[in-house]
């Protein structure tokens, strides 16, 4: 074999080569390095985040029963069947234990006041001690609505409005129309009822004297005193509207329309209401700023606040549920088929 002279390299020409190939060697190595490096962070990095996704889904589940577990309540259950009858039930969620309220059959319109339940059973009003669950028929007459202020209890029937001493158990009428709502403070008693022109909030004393008409203008479907406001329900239009206990100017909150017979309730500076225009979900109004935003997505049912906390059901599920106003927290307590309920705690 015979070599060229033009393939021969000088050792000056091979180490310039070898140079050249250890420069590129090490190039090569270093970038190998630095993606090795940026593969175990990113790595770390996604283990990290796993690690924080599933502390924080853990102190999730510690917040939401912390919060789904303190909490007592007594609600009427709602019968499976066109049959079945409704009761008055106790729920603990300490122990998620269920009791039933003996003579709470087919009752409701529920109110519970220094360890006494009282409730309408077929349009008859009773009391039971819930003590020793003895019960009492409180009057024969039939009842459209009631409010307790102990020692006396306020009774809407058809031929007007009675006032009830529950020691003494004598009943006087003191208002010689009927009401389809009736509301009372210390002073005074509130109601709807047919005004000049159509139903209206009329202001009565305690003693049904001295009639004052609050709201002429408009067609009241439902009301709710809060502080020294008056929030109804205009049939107009279905919007929130309010008048002071003492009359004069009746301002409209909110333009969006609220669903009836659901509670209208306030917590500081915010009243929170079911949004009828926007799928009954769940909005806050707050009094200064004069704003509104939705609080809670879902299809709510009725609604009831105690102190930070709102309790609420859904249209179209068997849950009860606790909102916590202040961090925004949600826990579902149980699963009950409610018509109505009052949270203890």
């Amino acid at each position: 074999m015979e070599y060229s002279k033009e393939n021969t390299m000088t050792r000056k020409e091979y180490l310039k080569s070898k140079k050249k190939q250890n420069f590129f060697l090490s190039k090569f190595k270093y970038l190998l390095l630095i993606i090795l490096v940026v593969l175990l962070g990113i790595y770390v990095f996604k283990q990290l985040n796993v690690y924080n996704n599933v502390t924080k889904i853990a102190n999730k589940v510690v917040e939401e029963t912390k919060l789904a577990r303190t909490m007592t309540m007594y609600y009427v259950s709602m019968p499976y069947t066109k049959e079945g009858c409704s009761n008055v039930m106790l729920y603990k969620a300490s122990d998620e234990s269920r009791t039933i309220i003996p003579g709470t059959e087919g009752m409701e319109n529920i109110q519970i006041i220094e360890g006494i339940l009282y409730g309408v059973s077929e349009n008859i009003l009773y009391s039971i001690n819930l003590s020793d669950y003895s019960k009492e028929k409180l009057t024969e007459k039939q009842i459209k609505d009631y409010a307790v202020s102990l020692p006396y209890i306020y009774i809407s029937s058809k031929d007007g409005i009675y006032k009830l001493n529950i020691k003494t158990k004598q009943m006087e009428r003191i208002i010689n129309k009927p009401a389809d709502k009736l509301v009372i403070d210390d002073t005074n008693i509130y109601v709807i009822a047919e005004g000049k022109t159509n139903k209206s909030i009329i202001k009565y004393g305690v003693n049904g004297k001295n009639g004052k008409q609050l709201s002429e203008k408009y067609i009241v479907s439902d009301m709710y005193l809060i502080k020294n406001v008056i929030y109804f329900i205009n049939s107009k239009d279905s919007k929130i509207y309010s008048v002071s206990k003492s009359g004069g100017k009746i301002t409209k909150l909110i333009d969006n329309k609220v669903l009836g017979g659901s509670d209208l309730t306030q917590y500081k500076d915010s009243i929170y209401y079911i949004n009828k225009s926007d799928n009954n979900t769940l909005y806050e109004f707050n009094l200064t700023t004069k704003k509104s935003k939705k609080i809670i997505n879902k299809n709510l049912l009725q609604v009831q606040i105690k102190g930070q906390y709102i309790y609420y059901t859904l249209a179209n599920s068997i849950g009860m549920y606790k909102y916590n106003i202040e961090i925004g927290q949600t826990a579902q307590v149980t699963s009950i088929r409610a018509t109505e309920f009052i949270c203890i705690n």
